[in-house]
């Protein structure tokens, strides 16, 4: 297989391990990790595996200082608790390389809570079935970004609009949260994306997983936030008026399309659902928390997986109902349970 997979750990070394172990079996891949944990790596790591260790780097440093050593014409991000399923690699790169107009290229996640005997299944970002970008124009197809819930974080990348993706990152960009905009806006200028109807991924639901996101709304108004803020806007700007030079004003646009978004029904809405959860959660402790949600998972058992059979029904690349795909979740699911 013609790809590099990136992966990018902090401070989770059993996750990391059971990433490593899992990737190891594919063929012919290039293997990356990129570790920022406050201690370095002490399993044993296997030949094939480039390990690096960045000390307290930030996600775009680690990123930026491994892109000399890709070298395969393909490359995906696969988080230390995701599983990204081999014959969907594979269909993803196929498809790049026939559509060499499209830069990405992602399909269906389902997401599992693991209540210790047994895993908790069910489809995951659902609103973003088969939602590609495919617009000629960079510009058209950036203003259909926002608020379509495509997710491009860890799509299969053509290697040279990967690199321009990360090369045009600033380093002060710390919260995840503005990273994947950068991500999904500068993937979306160098070309289209498709959302391919395969089972892709498999991704654990894990509280706070990714630390304590901020959103779109506070990073564009707090002072505490201006200095990221500023260089994602720049970083956005300098592409598009490299891929666009015939737009007025480039960094006008990018701020024009957020003010709208921001300012939409469906973005009001999220935000104040956002924050009306938050004022519950500070009123009930984490454990208990946990406790009431496996409690409530557990009750909805039946009816979870009648809905999954359903969403199967109305979209290709599930495994619920499919033999092929379950016996590849099968697999996965060893690997969680068996997990030490």
């Amino acid at each position: 297989m013609n790809l590099s997979i990136v992966i990018p750990s902090r401070n989770r070394p059993d996750y990391l391990a059971r990433a490593i172990a899992y990737y190891t079996q594919f063929d012919a891949i290039q293997l990356i990790v990129c570790d920022s944990s406050e201690q370095p790596f002490t399993a044993e790591i296997p030949k094939q595996v480039s390990y690096h260790y960045f000390p307290e780097a930030s996600f775009v440093e680690k990123i930026q200082s491994i892109l000399p050593t890709l070298a395969t014409d393909y490359v995906v991000l696969s988080a230390d608790d995701d599983f990204l399923l081999e014959h969907a690699l594979n269909e993803s790169i196929d498809f790049l390389s026939d559509n060499p107009t499209y830069s990405s290229v992602q399909g269906n996640y389902i997401a599992y809570y693991n209540l210790g005997k047994t895993l908790y299944y069910l489809p995951l970002y659902t609103q973003r079935i088969g939602k590609s970008v495919d617009f000629e124009a960079p510009m058209e197809r950036i203003a259909s970004y926002w608020g379509s819930g495509i997710q491009l974080f860890y799509s299969v990348y053509q290697k040279e609009d990967f690199c321009k993706v990360f090369q045009t990152a600033d380093r002060s960009i710390r919260s995840l949260n503005l990273l994947e905009y950068h991500i999904g806006l500068t993937a979306l200028l160098l070309g289209k994306n498709k959302y391919l109807p395969v089972f892709y991924s498999v991704r654990e639901l894990i509280s706070n997983s990714a630390g304590t996101n901020i959103g779109l709304d506070v990073l564009v108004s707090d002072p505490n936030q201006a200095v990221q803020y500023e260089a994602f806007i720049a970083g956005v700007s300098t592409l598009f008026s490299v891929v666009q030079p015939m737009a007025k004003d480039h960094e006008g646009i990018i701020r024009q399309q957020i003010s709208q978004y921001l300012s939409s029904e469906n973005a009001t809405n999220f935000y104040s659902a956002r924050d009306r959860n938050r004022r519950i959660k500070r009123l009930i402790p984490s454990a208990v928390r946990q406790l009431i949600y496996h409690a409530w998972l557990s009750f909805n058992r039946k009816k979870n997986a009648q809905n999954n059979l359903r969403i199967s029904s109305l979209h290709t690349g599930f495994p619920f109902g499919n033999p092929l795909e379950e016996s590849r979740l099968k697999l996965i699911e060893a690997r969680i349970l068996n997990q030490k």
